[in-house]
């Protein structure tokens, strides 16, 4: 069996999000479809917190927080070794 994650929409149009744990991806439509829902994507769950942790943050950083980040992790950094 393998998990998978999707995004689902009521026919309020309201979004869900969720995991399964079903043998197939065919599987998992299925049982979203039979709960009254429109699926609108099914993905395998990837182990991999970094993968998960940039799609969250994906077009959500701007050069600025970068900058700033950057900035703040090398005063860490230098004080640590002084």
């Amino acid at each position: 069996m393998g998990k998978f994650v999707y995004r689902a929409k009521d026919w309020s149009g309201k979004l869900l999000k969720g995991q399964l744990e079903m043998a197939s991806k065919k599987e998992v439509v299925e049982s979203i479809k039979s709960n009254g829902l429109i699926p609108l994507s099914v993905e395998p769950l990837k182990d991999n917190m970094l993968t998960e942790a940039m799609k969250r943050f994906k077009g959500r950083v701007n050069l600025k927080q970068v900058a700033t980040f950057t900035r703040q992790l090398s005063t860490m950094i230098r004080q640590d070794y002084r």
